[in-house]
């Protein structure tokens, strides 16, 4: 943040869009219900490159600023969606991005516009008024449309699905009533003439008691028998052609009631059958049994998880008898995926597993023209002597008339109750459905704050404790600015500080305080405290800012979600001022999650403002300096005293015994800081610039300390001072100004602060240090 050596990159600027996927003469798919289709790009245009250039610093005074240009690019586009009309759009897929309605509509989060494709809608205004020779209306087909649509990296047009409404549903429901779903399919093939389809009451009333509703969605050309016999399949249904139209008959042999509708199932057969009837004397009627070994024992049906972004999925039913007796018999999964609901899959599969496992004996016999009326799905039952048949209920599956003129019929046995299946709750998928640019939300309130040079090495730095408000936030950018306009990247969080207030009143107590309780609540930051040590409270490996007063704890008690009671409290840690705390005193923990952003002599006193760019747990969804406010601080230069060397004296002493030159005597009274190892003492003679320093240790419990300076110059005059060096190490001494000692007289000094040069280091009196203390680390 001060003048400083700049290098610059660019990125190579590209100059045209990379295309997903833009197809002429495909399908336009068809719809029911609500699910997740794919889009086809229709027209694009208007490609710009814009330029982005950010400036970095790094190294401090003297250091490097590095700029750079990147380029992000957008375009007007119109992607097409499938034939309308259309209710809405409730998801957008964009790549590993999912946007959901909310109080904004995904469509807006995503910078998409819809058109519902009506008949007749409007032509798109951006292509009327800049591309009038391009301007289409798209009658009956959806579309989603932007004027500048933002690109991938790459300029490369990212991935797209979307979650459509489609204009038929149940009321109520995501989900269409099959009936609908084929009357309006039969109505859409041509050639197909209103009023072949019979009544389909029954049809309706089944499926929606017994809740199969479908979303399905053709998206490639087929067959219409194939659509139809699928259908019919997943409904538990079967289609006849039967007076001249198309009738759709049920299995269903159950009453049921569901979604507003109860289904009666018409069991009553038209005939009963006996060997007056049959045409066969020898054989009246042949029976074929499948036997129960070759019957799939496991039914699968591979469907969409609406709840898991529709994704693929598999619901089995399974026949604990049949495994137990014959083994595992499992079948190819049967792809059904118009089935959006895992609860809607498990209940087909299990209609499924019933017909293959209970109807297994299938009836052949020939009738007269007599019963040209009956169609197949009629039931009627038979009855033969030489079998033991007795009014054995049977449904007719096929009708074909032989050479001889008679109706060859072939029934499968029906069995009340094989064809319904119990509506039982289940165990869902738990898959996890993750999306990567979830919006990460601001920060919540940081604490911006200037820190005592104490805790910087002597270095002027400003603070920030910041945590997000969203279980999505993952970190943020931080950017400073000195005028308001211009913003510089100044580094990066990569998770949240633990920050929040005390809840009590903290009293006046001295160190090492064992009495107090420390309250505070980290809702703010929603941080978690741990317990620690009593060495690691003495060694401020728990330290905290409380106010402006530095405390470390040793225990924390959760008692209630994000409150703790800390106690075991050292106080005045680095010279910080103990005080009362009133409740509401902000409480910072201080860690690695802390920011620090340093500055330069010539910035204190003016006003910062920082932004922090919330980027979500994927390192994804950035936000913009747009998108957030600003927080300011005014960088100051803040000191804590220290516990200075209280007393210290410098008096001259005189040759004895085998000394050869006079020294000087050093005093001081009882420091009580249990922290304080050493006391240092520096001094040269007047004027000179060259010092030697010399550290006496401290006695722990002893009353006041004195050492020899021994070796001096005699009949010189000599300056002094001294400072306090601490275990575990604080930052380099700052010491007073020097003073004269004349004829080594007294000099009095006043305080100190930490320094970092003297752990696990035995202090030996009369080493002497030229010029500056060595780092015994």
């Amino acid at each position: 943040m001060a003048g400083k050596a700049t290098v610059s990159s660019k990125e190579q600027k590209i100059n045209q869009l990379n295309v997903q996927k833009s197809s002429y003469g495909i399908v336009l798919g068809m719809g029911w219900g609500r699910t997740r289709i794919s889009c086809n790009l229709f027209w694009f245009g208007d490609f710009r490159a814009i330029a982005h250039t950010t400036t970095q610093s790094s190294g401090g005074k003297g250091g490097v600023t590095q700029k750079s240009t990147t380029y992000t690019y957008d375009g007007a586009l119109i992607l097409g969606l499938c034939e309308g009309p259309i209710t809405g759009v409730r998801s957008v897929y964009r790549d590993k991005s999912v946007f959901t309605n909310g109080a904004t509509t995904a469509l807006a989060q995503a910078g998409l516009s819809l058109a519902l494709g009506t008949a007749g809608q409007a032509i798109w205004g951006y292509l009327t008024t800049n591309h009038p020779t391009e301007a289409i209306p798209y009658s009956e087909v959806a579309y989603v449309y932007a004027s500048a649509y933002p690109l991938g990296p790459g300029a490369a047009m990212p991935n797209h699905s979307f979650e459509v409404d489609f204009a038929t549903q149940v009321s109520g429901l995501p989900d269409a009533n099959p009936k609908d779903i084929l009357e309006q399919f039969l109505a859409a093939v041509p050639g197909w003439q209103s009023g072949l389809i019979g009544s389909t009451t029954a049809y309706s009333d089944y499926c929606l008691a017994n809740n199969i509703l479908l979303s399905p969605y053709l998206e490639t050309q087929q067959p219409a028998h194939q659509f139809i016999t699928a259908l019919m399949k997943i409904t538990n249904s079967d289609v006849v052609w039967s007076e001249g139209v198309m009738k759709v008959v049920p299995y269903g042999d159950q009453a049921a009631t569901g979604n507003g509708a109860t289904f009666t199932p018409s069991l009553a057969p038209l005939y009963d059958l006996d060997d007056n009837h049959f045409m066969d004397d020898d054989e009246p009627v042949r029976v074929d049994l499948k036997r129960l070994a070759d019957a799939w024992n496991i039914i699968q049906v591979e469907h969409l998880d609406r709840g898991h972004q529709y994704n693929v999925t598999i619901s089995p039913a399974s026949d604990l008898a049949a495994i137990d007796a014959f083994g595992k018999r499992k079948q190819t999964p049967f792809k059904a995926h118009a089935i959006c609901e895992p609860s809607i899959g498990r209940f087909v599969a299990q209609l499924m597993l019933q017909r293959e496992i209970y109807v297994r004996q299938t009836f052949r016999f020939r009738l007269g023209d007599i019963f040209c009326w009956l169609d197949p799905m009629d039931l009627v039952t038979i009855t033969d002597s030489g079998l033991g048949l007795n009014r054995e209920l049977v449904r007719i599956i096929s009708i074909d008339e032989d050479e001889d003129g008679y109706l060859e019929i072939e029934a499968e046995q029906t069995l009340i109750g094989m064809a319904s299946a119990p509506l039982y709750g289940s165990q869902g998928t738990n898959g996890y459905g993750a999306n990567y640019d979830a919006a990460p939300g601001n920060v919540a309130t940081p604490v911006v704050f200037n820190p005592p040079t104490s805790l910087t090495n002597g270095l002027t730095e400003v603070w920030a404790a910041v945590a997000g408000a969203s279980a999505n936030w993952g970190g943020c950018e931080v950017w400073a600015s000195f005028d308001g306009t211009n913003y510089e990247r100044v580094g990066e969080l990569t998770g949240p500080a633990r920050y929040g207030v005390t809840t009590a009143t903290l009293p006046l107590v001295a160190d090492p305080d064992t009495t107090s309780v420390l309250k505070v609540n980290l809702t703010t930051s929603q941080g978690a405290l741990l317990q620690a040590s009593t060495a690691d409270a003495d060694r401020d490996a728990t330290l905290c800012l409380v106010g402006t007063e530095l405390i470390s704890y040793r225990d924390a008690v959760l008692t209630s979600a994000y409150n703790y009671d800390l106690d075991y409290l050292r106080r005045g840690r680095f010279g910080t001022a103990i005080s009362s705390k009133a409740s509401g005193t902000t409480f910072i923990r201080l860690d690695e999650a802390i920011f620090r952003l340093p500055y330069t002599a010539n910035q204190a006193g003016a006003t910062v403002r920082l932004k922090f760019l919330s980027f979500n747990v994927y390192g994804r969804a950035r936000q913009s300096l747009a998108d957030v406010s600003f927080y300011t601080v005014t960088p100051t230069v803040t000191t804590a005293a220290a516990a200075g060397v209280a007393g210290l004296t410098l008096t001259p002493s005189a040759i004895t015994g085998a000394e050869t030159a006079p020294g000087l005597i050093a005093a001081w009274t009882t420091v009580t800081d249990t922290d304080a190892v050493a006391v240092r003492i520096e001094y040269r003679p007047d004027g000179s610039t060259t010092s030697l320093f010399l550290d006496f240790p401290i006695i722990p419990g002893t009353g006041p300390q004195t050492g020899r300076i021994d070796g001096l110059i005699g009949q010189t005059l000599y300056e002094g001072r001294g400072a306090i060096i601490y275990d575990p190490p604080r930052d380099p001494p700052v010491f007073s100004a020097f003073q004269d000692a004349t004829g080594l007289t007294a000099t009095s000094v006043t305080g100190s602060v930490p320094w970092d040069g003297v752990t696990g280091v035995d202090f030996e009196p009369y080493d002497e240090y030229p010029t500056s203390p060595p780092n015994p680390n």
